[in-house]
């Protein structure tokens, strides 16, 4: 909960179900935070220049969030730089492709992985209204990103560095998410020798909520990713994720994602003026590059319930 600093609010559980978190994502689901705008009186010219200039940053911002990705990916799997070795870089090779993001750009995230390896650092923070945050950076310089950050909060006003002590408020989880639909391999062998064909299958909450018991999640929801397609996330202990992931992987679902992410267990309600604060604080950490995700305890609006 989210990349195009498109800033995003996550239902817990990711979707459009009432949550127990929001995960705010430069890559998500949910748009809560509208980055850009047209304004009122400039020229077409002007119009499609401004667009056209969002446009071109938040696909930076996507391409950057994914080449964090690739580098927890490869500092995950023994700093494995085979996408045949490594399953997560391989997807995450794929995703890159999908979202168009060039070769070259790609092959220097993968350097850059090795040669310089950053750092997963969390950041915790306080806002108006009893509103907690964890800000999830990768970075290699940790007093310069936290100054960049203070000058964020500096700006906004009404937020502050906490100590830990709030992540009592917040259990880590392991979170899969899996396209719904999935390909059914046929297993009658006469039936495989005349044809080699496969079965688009939907999988029902009730079917999933069976699979989740067989490969050991603790839970699984339904939800929707950002282009609306249907979802399932499977939700783990933080130490199974990969266990939980391999085990779907093995049952032919669709894996878009793993990893694990903070969850709040208490949420707060904040009134409009206070949302207006936390909006225009994320809309100033958008050029903090080294924020890859933020996690909050707000309360979801009804508008994103729906």
């Amino acid at each position: 909960m989210g990349v195009m600093l498109q800033i995003i609010r996550t239902q817990w559980n990711c979707g459009n179900i009432s949550s127990s978190f929001h995960c705010f994502l430069f890559d998500s689901r949910n748009t809560v935070l509208k980055l850009w705008h047209r304004h009122k009186g400039h020229s077409k010219w002007q119009n499609i220049r401004h667009t056209k200039m969002a446009n071109d940053i938040m696909k930076q911002r996507i391409f950057s969030k994914l080449a964090y990705k690739i580098g927890v990916a490869i500092r995950g799997n023994n700093m494995q730089t085979d996408p045949h070795l490594n399953r997560d870089l391989e997807k995450l090779i794929e995703e890159c492709q999908a979202k168009n993001m060039p070769k070259v750009s790609i092959e220097r995230a993968i350097e850059r992985a090795v040669s310089k390896p950053l750092q997963t650092i969390h950041f915790d923070a306080k806002g108006p209204g009893g509103s907690l945050f964890i800000l999830e950076t990768l970075t290699d310089r940790k007093d310069f990103t936290k100054n960049m950050i203070q000058k964020c909060f500096n700006k906004v006003g009404g937020f502050s560095f906490a100590d830990q002590g709030i992540r009592r408020f917040f259990e880590q989880k392991g979170i899969i998410m899996v396209a719904k639909s999935f390909k059914e391999e046929n297993t009658n062998d006469k039936r495989k020798q005349a044809s080699n064909n496969s079965t688009s299958y939907e999988l029902s909450l009730e079917e999933a909520i069976n699979v989740a018991i067989d490969v050991g999640a603790e839970d699984v929801t339904e939800c929707e990713d950002d282009d609306g397609v249907k979802m399932l996330e499977f939700i783990s202990d933080p130490l199974q994720t990969a266990k939980v992931c391999n085990a779907l992987v093995s049952r032919n679902f669709q894996v878009r994602s793993s990893e694990n992410e903070f969850r709040s267990t208490i949420r707060v309600h904040l009134e409009e003026n206070q949302l207006e604060t936390v909006e225009a604080c994320f809309k100033a950490l958008e050029n903090v590059e080294a924020i890859a995700k933020i996690f909050d305890n707000i309360e979801p609006s009804e508008d994103v319930k729906k």
